[in-house]
């Protein structure tokens, strides 16, 4: 199964995040999407993330090359662009509520928020971030696991790297952390950052390019509430973090090798036609469907 994860250049298959909470969430999502090729339409929550993100990049890739931020109007324009161009790129998946309300109606609300929550990370993240350069901004990186016997490399992109954000009071040093943006409906747990496999990987790519784990993580979070909010999580990451994490990734490699794949439990969340293309146009067969009297 891993020539669906084979490179373009030949170089050994990788696992990223996205495949890995995939694979964790639904197994049965992870077959259809990354081994047979099948295409789940994105919900609209997840056309508002991706526009923000898109501008939050171009806003901070400027702010390493400048030392200053895009313009106010700038990122309000780049925002509206970026949304209009994501959602004309595919077709989208409505839930009910949104049906009902008027695909148009959505459309202008969720522009709105797009250039909302755009505008709230430039003003209350991006001025406070330290971007020594462009290039510290949507990192690619790559861990070769072959070492290890795994037949899938780690792969991803860090969003944000900061460099000598500040000093330590007690012994001068100069101190690193890690960040990603996230959107998001509703407030996460006050954890979020403490338990997340995302930013272990993150922390573990970053002490192999540094040679040593970041000072610091954080989940930079936009909260889509009725009046939007910012809200930052931090923690830390050790070396015990990522032998933790190379047990579980030994697993999921274990998982997609013998092809065993496990639908996601039939009262999650995950297992809705809101969230699961898979659901919403009936062609999963382990999907819960609701016997109407």
């Amino acid at each position: 199964m891993k020539k669906y994860f084979q490179r373009d250049d030949g170089s050994r298959p990788q696992l990223h995040f996205s495949h890995i909470s995939r694979l964790t969430l639904c197994g049965e999502a992870f077959r259809r999407i990354y081994l047979c090729g099948d295409r789940s339409m994105p919900g609209v929550g997840l056309i508002v993330g991706s526009s923000v993100h898109d501008v939050v990049e171009k806003d901070l890739k400027f702010k390493g090359a400048t030392k200053e931020l895009m313009k106010d109007d700038a990122v309000k324009d780049a925002a509206r662009d970026a949304f209009v161009s994501e959602w004309e790129s595919h077709p989208i998946l409505f839930d009910d509520d949104e049906r009902e309300k008027g695909i148009e109606k959505v459309k202008g609300e969720s522009l709105d928020m797009t250039v909302t929550l755009a505008s709230l990370h430039h003003t209350c993240a991006a001025p406070h971030l330290w971007i020594d350069s462009p290039d510290d901004v949507e990192r690619l990186f790559v861990i070769d696991t072959s070492a290890r016997g795994y037949d899938f490399d780690i792969a991803g992109k860090i969003d944000v790297t900061e460099r000598g954000v500040k000093g330590d009071s007690e012994t001068g040093a100069m101190l690193s952390a890690i960040r990603d943006t996230k959107t998001k409906k509703t407030s996460p747990p006050a954890d979020i950052a403490d338990c997340s496999e995302q930013l272990t990987i993150y922390a573990m790519a970053h002490a192999i390019l540094e040679g040593a784990p970041p000072s610091s993580v954080h989940f930079d979070y936009l909260i889509k509430t009725k009046t939007p909010q910012c809200k930052f999580f931090q923690s830390t990451r050790t070396n015990d973090d990522f032998k933790m994490f190379l047990r579980r990734f030994e697993r999921y490699v274990e998982t997609i090798q013998k092809g065993i794949f496990l639908p996601a439990d039939a009262s999650s969340w995950v297992c809705s036609k809101r969230f699961c293309g898979f659901a919403h146009d009936g062609s999963c067969p382990y999907f819960r469907r609701k016997v109407m009297a």
